[in-house]
């Protein structure tokens, strides 16, 4: 991916995906841990000003996408 972002840790169980270079939080997961962790809620923003592409559906693919690219985590929308 060309974008730029930061992963940050909320709590213990809730990821926060943020865009770089405006600061603004994109998408939020929220995981439960366990032998298989399972993303039990996702949030995202729906502001068409900080994100063009503010669906569910996109939302769940840019989480997998960036998982993948930063976390080197595979995920498929049926873990969320």
């Amino acid at each position: 991916m060309d974008d730029r972002w930061v992963v940050s840790l909320a709590g213990e169980e809730k990821l926060v995906f943020t865009r770089s270079w405006t600061g603004s939080p994109i998408v939020e997961i929220q995981v439960v841990a366990g032998d298989e962790a399972r993303i039990v809620a996702i949030a995202w923003e729906g502001d068409g000003s900080q994100w063009r592409d503010g669906s569910e559906n996109r939302a769940r693919e840019l989480v997998v996408q960036l998982c993948a690219s930063l976390l080197k985590v595979g995920l498929s929308s049926g873990n969320m």
